[in-house]
């Protein structure tokens, strides 16, 4: 089989083992990885659940999880299992399964689900976008005043203190600036045409954006670091949508 075609598996049988674990989850099951940040047996679980199925069809290529159980190699899995855990946890129903395929710098394809809505936005490289099958086309961009934008932040206290400085700057010219809880979600859903654009305040985790990167790519977004150059790993910030949306965004933000 293909990776994408497995890799595609490993997100649906996760996503169903979340849904179990969303239902029945207990304070037990839940720990702090740091103050503003946490974890549950569920993120175990899917990570195990994940590697396992990804590392049985595809043994030498390598791995890159929030949740470790890492191996380096220029061809890796870059994988979120559950993107949006303080939602899990607070039984709000917004989270997601992020898994990618990488080559070096270079997104091949991502899959997002979000099994509370059972919707699977997928991006390959050079091939498209779609959301359950069909289709994924960029909006035409809005006027500033109108735009509604997604921001995010990795648990660093920089990355959440330069993201708070962007929405308290951009939220007197917006319409709205949401904090929705999922990196991965809002990307998805940025490039499904639910939101205007995406600004995320660096320091990246990679395993938060890497399928999102490729799915609102591959939708017709612009994807740029704070400089307005084409967004690489190794970017700090990482700002997605319409060109000259985003051209307005920097320069209020900045």
């Amino acid at each position: 089989m293909q990776p994408i075609t497995i890799a595609k598996h490993a997100a649906d049988q996760t996503g169903k083992l979340l849904l179990k674990r969303f239902q029945n989850l207990h304070r037990r099951d839940v720990d702090a990885k740091s103050a503003h940040e946490l974890v549950t047996s569920a993120d175990r679980a899917a990570n195990l659940l994940i590697q396992r199925t990804l590392r049985k069809a595809f043994p030498a290529i390598g791995v890159l999880s929030e949740e470790g159980h890492n191996r380096p190699g220029k061809l890796r899995w870059v994988i979120d299992p559950l993107d949006g855990t303080t939602n899990f946890v607070l039984h709000v129903p917004f989270f997601g399964v992020s898994i990618a395929l990488m080559e070096g710098d270079t997104s091949l394809f991502g899959i997002i689900t979000c099994p509370p809505t059972g919707e699977t936005f997928i991006g390959a490289h050079g091939q498209g976008a779609t959301k359950n099958s069909k289709p994924l086309h960029r909006h035409p961009s809005r006027p500033l005043s109108q735009a509604i934008i997604g921001y995010g932040y990795s648990h660093s206290i920089g990355s959440l203190h330069a993201s708070l400085v962007i929405a308290e700057k951009l939220s007197h010219k917006l319409r709205a600036v949401r904090h929705a809880g999922s990196t991965a979600l809002d990307l998805a859903y940025l490039a499904a045409g639910r939101l205007d654009a995406v600004i995320i305040a660096g320091p990246i985790n990679l395993w938060d954006v890497a399928a999102g990167v490729v799915i609102a790519r591959e939708a017709g977004c612009a994807i740029q670091n704070e400089k307005g150059n084409e967004w690489t790993p190794k970017s700090r910030d990482l700002y997605a949508g319409p060109l000259p949306l985003l051209a307005h965004l920097r320069k209020v933000a900045h």
